[in-house]
């Protein structure tokens, strides 16, 4: 407000100012878009009294710098959207409430090729040998330079081991038609792609799915891919929900409006009657 008063930032700044509640937010998007193409696009500063070039230095438009991050997306979302999801969305500035109200598919374990598993075992090798040096009873004798280049090359090697470890982890591909995916900017600046996100209609059909597949394994001589609605929804014979109630997890209150014959049981006494259960449980503990 004293910057207003002396006349030194605008009023639209100050509101723009006032929407960013969260500078971490707002600094890792202007990692990613960059300082440069935010100006370019009219994007205005604000600074500190006592600002340098990187600290007390905010983003003015907020919005501004939301559509650039978006744009910066674009492609990215392209890919991941070819990879076959239901759905790809577009979220710059993701908070990990909003991440935790998804749930998440479960991710089969594929065996290493035999270069994967060669690179592997070279580098548990080197790894262990670097352990083995550092824990050793000469370990005193390492002069400090050298231990910090030891520990900065396991944590390199650590890094590369989770990523091939991470790349054996594929999804099933009933999973493919109603899971999702969300393109992000996380903490630092990159570019995050969190996949395999069900929501909560979602989630219930794929269980369903996954315990009937799981009881007629091997008596189905077929391959069995739960797809649930899917095929509706993408035949459009039935309709979605309104995106704030698929985000606000109330998609089923649609569904129970669309369909009450068939599914009001489902929702009011199934749901009920585990609520109650659960409850229960509870007070027993």
């Amino acid at each position: 407000m004293a910057d207003y008063r002396a006349d030194a930032v605008t009023l639209e700044q100050l509101m723009a100012l006032a929407i960013i509640d969260d500078h971490t937010a707002q600094d890792a998007l202007a990692r990613f878009v960059g300082i440069d193409a935010y100006t370019e696009a009219g994007g205005g500063l604000r600074r500190d009294l006592f600002a340098d070039e990187t600290q007390g230095v905010y983003l003015a438009d907020a919005a501004l710098l939301e559509t650039l991050a978006h744009d910066k997306l674009a492609s990215m979302t392209d890919q991941v959207r070819g990879e076959g999801w239901a759905w790809v969305d577009t979220v710059p500035s993701l908070t990990p409430a909003e991440l935790y109200g998804f749930a998440r598919t479960r991710r089969d374990r594929r065996a290493p090729n035999k270069t994967e598993a060669k690179r592997i075992a070279k580098l548990q090798a080197r790894q262990q040998a670097i352990d083995d040096q550092l824990n050793a009873e000469e370990a005193e004798d390492i002069a400090e330079k050298e231990a910090q280049a030891l520990y900065a090359e396991s944590d390199r090697i650590g890094a590369e081991l989770d990523a091939i470890h991470e790349s054996l982890l594929t999804y099933p591909a009933e999973t493919l038609p109603l899971a999702g995916a969300i393109v992000t900017v996380d903490h630092t600046g990159a570019i995050t792609v969190h996949r395999g996100l069900l929501r909560e209609a979602e989630s219930k059909v794929l269980k369903q799915q996954e315990q009937w597949m799981a009881a007629h394994r091997g008596r189905v001589n077929a391959v069995m891919v739960g797809v649930g609605a899917a095929f509706d929804y993408h035949a459009g014979t039935i309709k979605r929900a309104p995106k704030w109630m698929q985000n606000a997890g109330v998609e089923w209150l649609h569904r129970l409006c669309s369909e009450p014959r068939r599914l009001w049981k489902r929702y009011l006494m199934t749901n009920t009657i585990f609520i109650a259960k659960a409850m229960l449980q509870l007070l027993r503990c």
